[in-house]
């Protein structure tokens, strides 16, 4: 017995003899186990409730819920069918805090060890976060905020943050609506929600829902996120309402304009056009501005009209702004006033043309380039048109977006407000974890609303991959496939606009890890053999399958990285095992198995 001791304490930790030649097989059992459930995710869905998920486990039989108060001290809640890897508990108390776990059991291999442990904190009571937060201003003073409701709660708190600024409770209220009002003009304000009864407050909603009143004189505003149909709407409140006419139509190539919808396309025929029926203020007579994205999707071959207001057949001419060889990018009415600036193709360019005291200023994307003299021409009662204006024109197609028209001339700050976009995200780095995960970080901004990561396949081809709150200049992206490219970029949303996107990373996924190789496996009793293997380069977790006499692979158990060794007990004498091993890395990929490896018990 001493020697069988011996070699218990100088092999596995268990191999410790019972005098008949029997290895004690408690602590070795501790290790024979399918391998344990990977991605649990814990989602607070109330005070009392909340939702598990998991990967699942091919083969599972069962799957066992560990529920505790605290990190580690999780006991069996409850087992359910392994047919679906999801849980729902609603058993929690509001204000506590929970951690989980899950096992799996497979029949003829037995339970696994814990999954990764998730811990949450309920809110202090039942009600839930409102949700679907809006902001939507409708005037010089006013902002329109809604949202969806949150059962059982009493009234709503309303906090107001004004270009930035600390959020402060601006109200209460009953309904899930508010209307803010005596706002100033041309300013951003964002809006937070909270939820009260008499049992508490839930959580302030996230993130906050945010709009910018509208500058003075505004007198008609086409954000064209219609989509589909024939009407333009005028966002003004002065009912400006536009038609699309021709083969006009709306477009999902879209200006960056943070939640923009549509665009519209005006293919550049004579008849192409956004119609709005006459009214004294499209004359621009006066102090104005015109603003607007643009964007050519082809060089034009002639005349190219963005805007305005003509009689019909090239008839009289109030105003116009257009794009020709002779005077590059300029307005046009009783006099004309060119910029010697081109649009580029294929570009989206905001352009902004302000008059104030008879000169006329041109703005590309929030700079300004030149100023002249100009003035309109007189009044022709013809409709006002986006696209091709008076039937005059047809040198190529324009696409438009966010058109407004004021009758003031904003100032340089409105403009690059509307017009600038934010700078990129600088500094993007991206590091491999393993095989199925990466990391992105980069540097902060100064006052972004959110980030918007892109992933693609190849440099150049990246596309929306999801956004990610603008706390934290990070965001960890998994679920990928081992072994393979990714390309990432990474933009920002800045006073409602899009940045261009950061500097590109590319990157490879680790491959799954290989198979193991110098498996051994070795006899040490009448009912234990000791399995050993080298170790894999990325591993954190090895998995042992046992054949009896030649007969089918099943799990015998699992070790956690370093180890390269199992002991494999509760063996019949004089019996002949085989195995084979597999790795897993940190991402959850499996390596093909490895070379068998026999013994017979003693």
């Amino acid at each position: 017995m001493l020697f069988i001791a011996l070699f218990g304490l100088g092999g596995l930790s268990g191999c410790l003899g019972d005098g008949s030649g029997n290895a004690d097989e408690s602590s070795v059992e501790q290790e024979i186990a399918p391998p344990p459930p990977s991605g649990l995710v814990v989602t607070v869905l109330s005070a009392t409730a909340v939702s598990l998920q998991w990967n699942a486990v091919i083969g599972a039989t069962s799957y066992i819920v560990l529920k505790g108060t605290a990190p580690g001290n999780e006991t069996t809640l409850t087992s359910i069918s392994g047919a679906s890897p999801k849980f729902g508990d609603g058993h929690d108390l509001p204000g506590g805090t929970y951690c989980y776990e899950v096992k799996v059991y497979i029949a003829g291999a037995g339970v696994s060890g814990p999954s990764n442990e998730q811990c949450v904190m309920t809110p202090t009571n039942t009600l839930v976060t409102p949700t679907n937060v809006t902001a939507t201003a409708t005037s010089t003073s006013r902002i329109n905020v809604a949202w969806t409701g949150s059962p059982g709660a009493t009234k709503y708190y309303v906090f107001q943050s004004t270009n930035g600024g600390t959020f402060t409770l601006v109200n209460s209220v009953t309904t899930t609506s508010y209307v803010a009002a005596a706002l100033t003009t041309n300013t951003n304000y964002c809006y937070e929600i909270q939820a009260s009864s008499t049992q508490g407050t839930s959580a302030v909603s996230s993130p906050p829902a945010c709009d910018r009143t509208f500058g003075a004189s505004l007198e008609a505003w086409y954000k064209l996120d219609e989509d589909m149909g024939l009407t333009a709407a005028d966002s003004s409140g002065n009912n400006h309402t536009g038609t699309l006419v021709g083969a006009a139509a709306f477009s999902n190539d879209k200006a960056p304009i943070a939640n923009n919808l549509s665009t519209v396309l005006s293919p550049g025929a004579t008849t192409d056009s956004i119609s709005v029926p006459f009214s004294s203020v499209f004359n621009l007579s006066s102090d104005f501005s015109v603003a607007l994205w643009v964007k050519l999707p082809a060089a034009p071959t002639g005349k190219v009209t963005l805007l305005g207001e003509r009689a019909a057949g090239c008839g009289a001419l109030t105003w116009e702004i257009a794009q020709d060889a002779t005077n590059g990018l300029y307005i046009n009415g009783a006099t004309l006033r060119g910029f010697n600036q081109s649009l580029p193709v294929g570009i989206w360019t905001h352009v902004a043309v302000t008059k104030l005291s008879g000169n006329a200023s041109l703005y590309l994307n929030g700079t300004l380039v030149t100023t002249g003299t100009f003035t309109a021409g007189a009044s022709t009662s013809a409709p006002f048109q986006i696209g091709t204006a008076g039937s005059c024109g047809n040198g190529g197609a324009v696409i438009v977006d966010d058109v407004r028209i004021l009758s003031r001339a904003m100032t340089t700050a409105e403009i690059v407000d509307i017009g600038k976009q934010p700078p990129a995200p600088a500094n993007l780095v991206v590091v491999v974890n393993n095989s199925t995960q990466m990391s992105l970080s980069w540097t902060a901004s100064t006052n972004p609303t959110k980030y918007i990561i892109l992933k693609g396949s190849a440099p150049g081809n990246e596309t929306f991959y999801t956004s990610s709150p603008p706390a934290s200049p990070t965001f960890g992206a998994g679920h990928l496939t081992p072994g393979t490219q990714y390309s990432w970029q990474v933009t920002q949303v800045e006073h409602g606009l899009i940045s261009k996107p950061s500097n590109e990373q590319v990157a490879s996924t680790a491959a799954a890890p290989t198979a193991p190789t110098g498996v051994m496996a070795n006899a040490v009793s009448k009912a234990q053999i000791n399995v050993s293997w080298t170790a894999v380069t990325g591993a954190t977790k090895y998995f042992v399958y046992q054949s009896t006499s030649g007969g089918p692979y099943v799990f015998k158990g699992s070790a956690l990285s370093p180890a390269t060794t199992l002991g494999a007990a509760g063996l019949t004498t004089m019996t002949t095992y085989s195995y084979e091993v597999a790795a897993q890395d940190g991402g959850g990929s499996v390596s093909p198995m490895s070379t068998p490896a026999s013994a017979t018990t003693l």
